[in-house]
């Protein structure tokens, strides 16, 4: 088989931590030498395109920015031109203000929160109050924590429940597990769900939001879901591979 094109999860489907995982860059290598197209879509917001792809060239595989998809890209793109309080690092803003958005802290048509090192509460309670009076609220992706090198620090789920509990509205989420981050860079590159492959290592997100978009899944068993997992899971991939060597082969 040969799909129009692959769209890969980072953290624990390409490196965990900082150490890429086993036979990838060996595998990206043979994508690029077979002109099999790929992008890499994650729901981290915290970081601009230009730095995942120097991150991942610096691991041994080829990556242009052009080639990177954030859940801050695609909660910009449902919200350009408008005025939005953001929630958020220099990424969030950055992709917003690409989008033509004016960010403000009052009389804005949404609210837009991603992962913020320097959250606190002025910024949460600015928030509930913009959506109380009836703006949009957005959040760039339902993570609860992200796993670091030195344990686990919350992720924007966190501060979306948070305002959740507050303002008594839930988010609408752009990043995985739903469709729109799937449908966005299947329209980046031209191409129909249906032609396009998801491959991730986690059932709740990767796979969930593949299934959504109407897209084929492979569950890479290199992360987070195991098979005892995948085996008593209502979200079903439709393939499972456990190194880069069987998706070689799959592929």
């Amino acid at each position: 088989m040969t799909p129009s094109l692959l769209i890969f999860d980072l953290d624990g489907t390409v490196y965990q931590g900082n150490q890429v995982i086993a036979g990838a860059p060996e595998f990206f290598s043979q994508l690029v030498s077979n002109n099999i197209r790929y992008i890499f879509a994650t729901n981290r917001a915290d970081r601009r395109a230009e730095v995942v792809s120097e991150q991942l060239n610096l691991l041994g595989i080829a990556c242009q920015p052009d080639q990177v998809i954030t859940s801050s890209m695609v909660a910009a793109d449902m919200v350009a031109g408008q005025r939005v309080f953001a929630i958020g690092g220099e990424a969030v803003s950055y992709y917003l203000e690409q989008q033509g958005c004016v960010l403000a802290s009052d009389q804005v048509d949404s609210v837009v929160v991603g992962f913020d090192p320097e959250i606190n509460l002025e910024k949460l309670t600015i928030a509930t109050r913009l959506i109380k009076n009836g703006a949009h609220f957005i959040g760039t992706n339902p993570d609860p924590t992200i796993l670091l090198d030195d344990g686990l620090m919350p992720e924007c789920g966190a501060l979306l429940g948070a305002i959740e509990i507050s303002t008594n509205q839930k988010p609408k989420i752009v990043g995985k597990p739903e469709a729109a981050m799937i449908h966005f860079a299947c329209k980046k590159a031209g191409v129909n769900p249906e032609q396009a492959i998801m491959i991730g290592d986690y059932l709740y997100t990767d796979i969930a939001a593949a299934n959504a978009a109407g897209c084929k899944s492979v569950l890479l068993l290199t992360g987070i879901s195991t098979q005892e997992q995948l085996d008593s899971s209502d979200i079903q991939p439709s393939h499972v591979c456990s190194t880069y060597d069987e998706l070689a082969s799959y592929i």
